[in-house]
């Protein structure tokens, strides 16, 4: 799901795994929305990562 301000993508709600809370992510330095939500979900193993 995408969060939206101003009607532009700001964040992205990814969930880990199923009944856990979901993480919120928005864009960093030099990483793209979608780059970010692919890196948290390949490291995404056991644990859920804040």
């Amino acid at each position: 799901m995408k969060v939206s301000f101003d009607r532009s993508v700001v964040g992205m709600v990814v969930r880990t795994r199923e009944a856990v809370k979901p993480l919120y992510m928005s864009v960093g330095y030099r990483i793209r929305l979608f780059q970010a939500a692919v890196c948290t979900l390949l490291c995404a193993t056991l644990v859920r990562l804040p």
